[in-house]
């Protein structure tokens, strides 16, 4: 099994902005705490590079002061690269509180701006991965998944005009990340499957969306080794008891009070969500 990892191509050295980074995340922490909309971020507080939009996410999620327990990555398909202008994934962090079982009912009101819903398969790991000077095999990878589980992610994209905001933007803001509602767990001995593993979503009894799990990157274990590699690559560990998400399948849905989301796994089960 060979991945088509990309971490690390085209990373631009951080540039000496450190009080702009800290403004900006500021920024973006001060309209999480009021709820108030989000405009881009303009001028000199614009993430130039990667490398300042993941600084600023870091900061941000310091001053959240929220452990972390766990990531998600996004743009692991072909179809939301091109429509982001992009050439490999994002990732974002997972806060304690915000992972729930489904099936589960969730007020809009908790979200910042209309929530989204995106069909995933996620990871449970089970032993560090520190950054080490060779990369690590897809094999080595596998090889620390404990369990596999199906998933909701539930994004919330805060800025009022996210084309101007960009992918940069995006970064900058934890990746939208906001909510998760998962199933069961179930054995890594299912990974071999999970390519051909079709997944049927419907929205308030409309069948809506049906594609496999190969959409993302040929299969979502390569998308959570490009997170490895990724982190290897900018000197951070993906620790045991984390889980990953790995990016949405069968595309991203607007959803408003009064839905309800219906996704079917196949043998990893069935999911239900619905919004008051």
């Amino acid at each position: 099994m060979q991945s088509t990892s990309r971490a690390g191509s085209g990373q631009d050295i951080l540039s000496p902005r450190t009080a702009y980074i800290e403004d900006a995340a500021q920024r973006l922490h001060d309209s999480w705490v009021r709820r108030v909309p989000l405009d881009p971020l303009e001028g000199e507080l614009a993430p130039r590079s990667r490398s300042e939009a993941y600084a600023i996410q870091s900061q941000l999620l310091c001053l959240r002061g929220v452990p972390a327990v766990g990531w998600k990555i996004g743009a692991t398909t072909a179809e939301l690269e091109r429509h982001l202008g992009i050439e490999e994934p994002i990732h974002g962090r997972l806060l304690a509180g915000s992972v729930m079982n489904a099936p589960a009912r969730i007020e809009v009101s908790k979200f910042h701006a209309r929530p989204c819903l995106e069909c995933e398969i996620g990871f449970e790991i089970g032993q560090d991965l520190a950054p080490r000077s060779e990369p690590f095999t897809v094999q080595e990878v596998a090889a620390t998944v404990t369990g596999v589980f199906p998933c909701f992610e539930l994004p919330c994209f805060r800025y009022t005009r996210p084309r101007q905001a960009g992918v940069l933007g995006i970064i900058a803001d934890n990746c939208a990340s906001a909510l998760c509602v998962r199933g069961a767990t179930a054995s890594p001995k299912c990974m071999d499957d999970l390519p051909a593993l079709r997944v049927d979503l419907e929205i308030n009894n409309a069948a809506v969306a049906s594609e496999t799990a190969s959409r993302v990157m040929g299969h979502p274990l390569f998308a959570l080794h490009w997170l490895v590699e990724h982190l290897r690559a900018t000197g951070q560990t993906l620790s045991a008891g984390e889980i990953v998400l790995t990016g949405a399948i069968n595309g991203v849905h607007r959803m408003a009070a009064g839905d309800t989301a219906v996704a079917h796994f196949g043998p990893l089960g069935q999911l239900e969500v619905s919004f008051t």
